[in-house]
Formats: structure tokens, sequence, C-alpha cells
């Protein structure tokens, strides 16, 4: 689509007349207790002012006041707690990118309630993993990151990098995007009234028209020594911007090859080190909508990081003499981009096609390096960095499918389209569809395969909540033509919790797709007893469930996200969800004890119309069926009446029955009168009991 390429034009053109600024690196947040395997911080959302561009104000949404918000430091096995404050003017909460937290304290908006304005909310857990993670709110996502909230984590392993000489020099890199209005100066609407804008960015996901290092608008200016090596450890925070570095000479052969090398990821260090070439430039037939050249799309050339993943990097300087400059350089990807045009039949509904100039456009300068000093012999870091364990694929027990895609053209001319993850009685399934009798679940202490199909010619960065998963195999199928089939192994043993699905090889919708296949053992080493989540809706101690989705995050917000449950071996109570919201929301039910023959049981629902008239439903039998504006799950088999008190609490205490078989289920649901609900009904969560 031509606008997309001039886009790209236009900032390149910006970026190459603007004054490049100095390098520099977040704020470190303030430690404020003096033991040295915890720490604690405070952090603040709220709105203000920055500057990207001289002489401008933008509003933006800022942790501590800085945007990116302040990087917390830390090292493996400390206690991080958060005491975290909403100054905004409307609900958030702070979800731990990458992080091995507890069900409750994951941020997500279903593993905890959204904070209100003016709340307060206490993150504590212990740091697993050494690695670099970010932070970012899991309410309204692609609006409040892009805003400005989000920051770094920074969980190093000075006893496990002991004696391997990694360079001391380090720099902490979060790449971003953003879409100002040049205006106005503010950050665009992400409530387009235009179709056209509303579809492309549904589908396309929202690109910047302003690359930014650090918060700061590219390129940025940086001093360096030749021959002196550096780390770089970069997360990439934008909404949907591919992120793909080359580190370059400034003309193609006027110098040598700079040695660059990954050494780590989403999990931390790999086991050996990766050097990467810089991304060649092809040259191309001109034509009047484009360059005559563009980057290679080779995706092992360069950096490259998708949405949510970050990359640990080493590299050093190398200009020979007479050159007193290198550069980092952002190069563009086809990520499968729709062209999106009203229908030709004039009908008003929107219509799709493939961008043709999608990867096409002119690389940015992301630094501007001065380099000084003489040429000096190239770092390179150690052959062995660590040892992953592989995943046994003998312990697989089951298979997570998934399927990512969108709704088919043509599209309503709203310009409104829904993205899905996951099939319901093989219907598509965005993820306000999805309940807990449709959600996956897995059991802690074992291992399933993740297996992520691809139904769309873009390529998704799939992400999970909770565990890393290690991927193995990209299978490429064609429908009908077997000899363009072939499976692809992944090579890297890593730990990953961000991994790009590519997009099908044909145009043609149906006739391909492509499957990501990884391993995930879902384990609670040292979160022991607390990475339980049911139920969709959060209490104020549980999680409601963990996430997948895409991280392109106008894909997430539009329904390419699903949830999973995670169960203990020998659980008894397991949440259906299927509540209907009253007044105050949707009523608790909870069924306690450990249900052995006589043992005590309780009963407690909160959260209900207070001194209103209700029933529990109970029965053997799973029978969905609607009922008043929400959905009845038990079988019609036994009501008891009881009313809720003036808190609108219920509190029954009584004995499990004896003599029931092991493995017998029964199904609850407690239903009480509410002038909040649709039909003057409020409906609890569904609960399934199993006899131990």
């Amino acid at each position: 689509m031509r606008t997309l390429i001039l886009s790209s034009l236009a900032v390149t053109a910006v970026l190459g007349t603007a004054s490049a600024q100095s390098f520099t690196q977040p704020p470190v947040a303030v430690d404020v207790n003096p033991d040295p395997d915890i720490v604690e911080v405070f952090l603040e959302a709220s709105e203000t002012t920055k500057q990207y561009l001289p002489g401008a104000a933008t509003a933006v949404m800022a942790y501590n006041g800085t945007v990116p918000g302040p990087t917390i430091e830390a090292k493996v096995g400390d206690t991080l707690i958060v005491h975290f404050t909403n100054n905004l003017s409307i609900d958030t909460t702070v979800h731990w990118h990458g992080v091995e937290t507890p069900a409750n304290m994951d941020g997500s908006h279903i593993a905890q309630r959204p904070i209100p304005p003016g709340g307060t909310f206490d993150y504590e857990f212990d740091l697993l993993t050494p690695s670099l993670f970010w932070y970012h709110p899991h309410v309204r996502t692609n609006e409040m990151v892009e805003s400005g909230l989000y920051g770094a984590l920074l969980v190093r392993d000075p006893v496990g990098e002991a004696g391997l000489g990694l360079p001391a020099t380090e720099k902490i890199l979060l790449l971003d995007d953003i879409l100002l209005d040049t205006t106005t100066n503010q950050i665009d609407t992400h409530d387009p009234a235009d179709p056209l804008v509303k579809v492309e960015q549904t589908l396309n996901g929202r690109s910047g028209n302003f690359l930014l290092v650090n918060g700061q608008v590219a390129p940025i200016s940086l001093g360096m020594t030749n021959g002196a090596p550096e780390r770089w450890r970069m997360v990439n925070t934008a909404n949907v911007r591919f992120f793909r570095l080359s580190f370059e000479t400034p003309l193609e052969g006027a110098g040598p090859k700079q040695m660059v090398y990954r050494i780590g990821g989403d999990g931390g260090l790999i086991e050996h080190p990766l050097q990467k070439d810089p991304i060649d430039i092809i040259l191309g037939v001109p034509d009047q909508d484009g360059p005559d050249h563009y980057s290679n799309g080779d995706p092992d050339l360069g950096i490259f990081l998708t949405p949510g993943e970050r990359a640990d990097v080493v590299w050093t300087p190398d200009a020979p003499p007479g050159v007193a400059s290198l550069l980092v350089r952002n190069h563009d990807w086809n990520r499968g981009a729709h062209a999106v045009m009203y229908n030709p039949d004039m009908s008003g509904t929107i219509v799709l096609g493939d961008d043709t100039m999608d990867g096409l456009g002119l690389s940015q300068p992301l630094f501007r390096i001065g380099v000084s000093g003489a040429q000096q012999t190239p770092y390179t870091p150690p052959a062995d960095l660590r040892t992953i364990t592989p995943i046994d694929p003998l312990e697989v027990v089951g298979t997570l499918n998934l399927v990512m895609g969108h709704q088919l053209p043509p599209l309503p001319p709203t310009g409104d389209v829904k993205l899905f993850t996951q099939m319901v009685a093989g219907n598509p399934a965005p993820m306000p569809l999805i309940s807990p009798l449709e959600a996956y679940d897995v059991e802690v202490g074992s291992t399933y395969i993740w297996e992520v199909r691809n139904l769309t010619h873009m390529d998704h960065p799939f992400h999970t909540h909770g565990w890393t998963f290690q991927p193995f195999e990209i299978e490429y199928f064609h429908v009908s033509d077997p000899t363009l089939n072939y499976v692809e192994t992944i090579d890297v043993l890593e730990n990953k919790d961000t991994f790009r699905v590519p997009g099908r090889k044909d145009a043609v919708p149906f006739s391909s797709n492509t499957t990501l296949r990884a391993y995930a053992t879902f384990n609670d080493d040292g979160r022991e007893g607390t990475v339980r989540a049911q139920g969709l809706y959060p209490s104020d101690t549980e999680s409601g469930g963990w996430l997948a989705h895409c991280h392109i995050l106008e894909h997430s917000k539009n329904g390419m996200m699903t949830f999973f449950e995670a169960h203990y071996p020998g659980d008894t109570e397991f949440l259906l969800g299927n509540g209907l919201a009253g007044t105050a929301g949707i009523p608790e039910l909870r069924i306690g004890g450990d249900l052995t023959a006589g043992s005590p049981t309780t009963l407690t629902v909160r959260n209900a119309a207070p001194s209103a008239f209700g029933g529990v439903f109970l029965s053997s039998a799973l029978n969905p069926q609607p009922l008043f504006g929400g959905t009845l799950i038990p079988d019609l088999q036994i009501l008891k009446f009881f009313a809720t008190d003036p808190a609108g609490e219920l509190d029954l205490a009584t004995s499990w029955p004896v003599g029931l078989p092991a493995g017998t289920e029964f199904f609850w649901q407690y239903w009480v009168t509410d002038a909040g609900g649709p039909e003057g009904y409020a409906a609890s969560n569904a609960v399934q009991t199993v006899t131990p």
C-alpha cells in the first residue's frame, strides 16, 4: 500500500535531518530495603508530558515520571517487592513479561483485579531466572504501552557468569516506536474513525512514524572505543514493529565486518554464542511507488526481535584507519501486511489484499557511533556459556492446539474485525468467547507440546505467561500440493516466552498454513503451591488463569488471545466460569475442604447482592442452558434456596457424603436476585468438584 512506504520514507527524511540525541539509559529504581537478598522499590503510574520532538510537549503515561520507567535491577534468587500506586485516571495492572511469578502476581487482567485510579497493589515474588525482562500494563495494553508505560527488569547472575569474561560495559536498550500526529505532536488516536484505518491497524498492527531507543527519537549518537567490547541487552517493546538490527560500517565494503554475537535471549544465556552477520542491501528494479533496493530477508542476519522478545548481544567496534563512525540500523521486514480497500462492488464492505510494499522500506539508523582509538583485535566470547537441559519428548502427556487467524473478508463497513487464537467446537473463538469450559487445563509437573498453527499470511509473535517453552520445529503445510510441505528444525536450544510463528507461504487463504511446535514443562520449582490458576475471573487472592497470545498488541486486543488453567495433581475443585454479573459484578462461589468421606465441607458465596433471595443448583451432570441472560451450568437435579446476608455473602457448612466412589463429579452454581442483572438475576461462576 503506497501510504505505508511513503510513511517509511517520511520517517527516514525526518530522522536524517534531525540532530541526533546523545544516548542515555533509563534511571535505575531505588532499592529501599537494606537486605542484600531483597529488592524493594516504589512504582507509580501517572499522566505527564514528554518532549519527543524539540519544543513539543506530548501527553504520555509514565512510571515514576519517566519514559521508559525505571530499570529494576536484582540478582537471581532475590525477592522482589514492588509497591505500586495507580495515579492514572483509568484502571491498570503491572505484568512482568517473561517472569515466572506466582499466579496472582502475573499482573494480567485475569490474574488480578485491575487496580482502580488511586489504588495500590504490592507485587512480591522471588526471581528465579537470570535474564532481561520487562514490565508493562495488561489492561488496554496497546494504548498504555505506546503511551509510555513500560520498563526493564534486569536479573543478574553473578555466580553463574563468574569466569566467563563477558564485557563489563553494559547497556540496556528498550526499542520502540511511536505514532505521533505531526500537527499536534500528540500520540495519534487509538480509535480511528476511518473504517479503513481501523481495519489496517487491527490487522497490520499500529506502526509508529518515529523510532525510539530508551524513549529518545532515533538516531542516537554514541561514543565507543575501537576494540572495546560492550554488552547490549535489548527488548522490543513496540506494539507491532519487528526490529532487525544490523551493525555496519557507513558504506558497504568500507571496512571489516563488525564482530557481533548473540549470547542470550528471553530465558537468559544460550549455550553457545551465535555470530551474527550484518544485513546486506539487495538492489531491485526502481518504480514510482518505492525504493530501488531493500534489505535482505534472511531472518538469520542481524539481530532479529519480534515484539516482546529480548536479545543479549556482545559486539566489538572495529573501525579501520580513516573510518571514524559506525552505524546500527534497523531494517524492514516483510511481516505479511494487508492492503485495505473498499469492496469494488460498492456494497460499502471492506476487502483485503497483500501489501506489495511490505518489507521494502528503507533501513533507518538507530545509532550513529563515533569511534575513537586504534583498531584492536575484536573480542570473542567464550565458546560455552551455559548448559540448558532439553525437555524430554518422552515426557509429553498432551498437546495444546492453538490456531491464529482472523475474520475473513468482506469485512463490515464499520471496520470492526475479530481475531482469534483458539477453535471451540470447530469454530474460531476470540478471547471473549472462551470460558473455562473451553480453556486448556495443564497439570503442574507435566510436559505438553504447544502446537500453534498460523492460518494467516502474517507473522505472529506467540507469547505465553508463567512458563517458558523450547521451540523445536516449524512445519510448512500446503493443502493441495504435498511436494511443497517441509519441516524446519529449530537448531538453537533455548528457553523462550515469545517466538515468531511465520505466516503461511501461499497467498491464497486456506491453501497453506504454518505450525510452530514447542515443548513446555509446567513445573512450579521455586513457586511451590502458587501457580494454580482457574476460572477466568480473579478473586482478591486467586488468579483466573494464565494467558497465551500474539504479542502484536492490536492483535491481542482484538481477540488473538486465549488462556489456560493450571491445576495440581489431586485437585478436587475446578472453577468453570460462566458467571452472570449483577450490581457488584459476578458473585464468587467456592467449595472448600478435601472432599473425603465425612470431612468438613464449606460453600461460600461472595460479591453477591445483599440480603437477596437465591438458590444453589447442584447436579452430577454438566448441561449448559441459557437462563435469565446467562448460562445455567449444572443440570436441573437439585435446587436449594439460601439468601445472602447484608454483606452479599453466603456461608454454609456441612460434611462430605460417605460412600461416594472416587471420581464422583458434582457441578455447582448459585443464582441470586439482583436488579443489576440483565433480567433481574445474577449467577456465580460454576464449580466442578471431584471426590478423591
